[in-house]
């Protein structure tokens, strides 16, 4: 058995690749104060900078299972992803799993003719950008201005009971918009049934034809926006608590999430909750949040 496939496995979105070194180092982030005519100066702690790690993968087809014919076969899968820049789970042997983007791919081609050396370094990303796009992303406000769009888009032949039903369906969600906190029940009725005529409106073998392609599109956007609204419903339904301690310094709407849930993942929920700039949360800020 080979020195390589002894090694604990390593992937990028679900693809396994062997390598022969994997270098992860932590870098802090800081800032020196100092002072005239002191010596030394004072540390400012700014948390850890993004991740990075950096393996060499031998892309070869004489490797043994299970990376057989990787060089042929899998590597151009890999560098595809690459070239995409994508954001994926990249399973580090020996820390864990974390979301990652590739930096800079290198592929040196030389004598040998079953492959060559990869070296690529992946850098954390977590997307805690990603999670304000949904706070300021329109839903509500723009479902009645889609399915009026869809309904002028459909062809002739989309049977207009289904439309009357779809656009009576949006008027009474609207309806209830505003006081969704007391009835829920209803809320999450009338989302469904959105949701519901949108998917059998889209089996319709009128709107499978190239010429409703436009059409299509409209109706995938309205089904995209209920089901955003449902998820916004089912976040309302939950009670809003305040943290036991107020922020113990100046932080970013990222940095707080952390505080209290452990991530970043749901600091649009806290955005929506206080007042604050997403990168500049005073200390001694209350904090407002959603229980569970």
């Amino acid at each position: 058995m080979s020195a390589i496939s002894q090694l604990k496995q390593a992937s990028f979105d679900g693809i396994a690749f062997p390598y022969t070194t994997c270098d992860f180092a932590l870098q802090p982030r800081y800032h020196a104060h100092v002072y005239i005519h002191t010596d030394g100066g004072e540390l400012e702690k700014l948390g850890l900078a993004l991740r990075k790690v950096t393996f060499r993968i031998p892309a070869h087809d004489t490797l043994q299972p299970p990376y057989r014919n990787f060089y042929s076969q899998v590597l151009p899968k890999l560098w595809a992803k690459f070239a995409a820049l994508l954001t994926a789970p990249l399973v580090v042997p020996s820390i864990g799993t974390i979301q990652a983007m590739a930096i800079d791919p290198k592929r040196s081609i030389g004598a040998l003719t079953s492959g060559e050396p990869v070296e690529v370094s992946f850098l954390e990303d977590s997307k805690t950008l990603a999670t304000f796009d949904a706070l300021f992303t329109p839903s509500v406000n723009t479902l009645p201005t889609t399915v009026r769009g869809f309904i002028r888009a459909a062809p002739p032949e989309v049977p207009q009971s289904l439309l009357d039903r779809l656009l009576a369906a949006v008027s009474a969600l609207m309806a209830l918009a505003a006081r969704a906190d007391t009835f829920a029940r209803q809320w999450m009725a009338k989302v469904s049934e959105v949701i519901n005529l949108c998917e059998t409106l889209y089996r319709l073998p009128i709107l499978a034809l190239p010429s409703s392609v436009a059409c299509v599109a409209l109706l995938l956007d309205l089904h995209l926006a209920a089901i955003k609204m449902r998820e916004e419903a089912q976040h309302r339904s939950r009670p809003v608590l305040t943290w036991h301690s107020v922020t113990p310094a100046r932080l970013a709407a990222g940095q707080v999430a952390a505080w209290i849930y452990g991530d970043t993942g749901r600091v649009g929920e806290l955005l929506a909750l206080n007042d604050w700039d997403p990168m500049n949360v005073p200390a001694g800020s209350t904090v407002r949040y959603f229980g569970a």
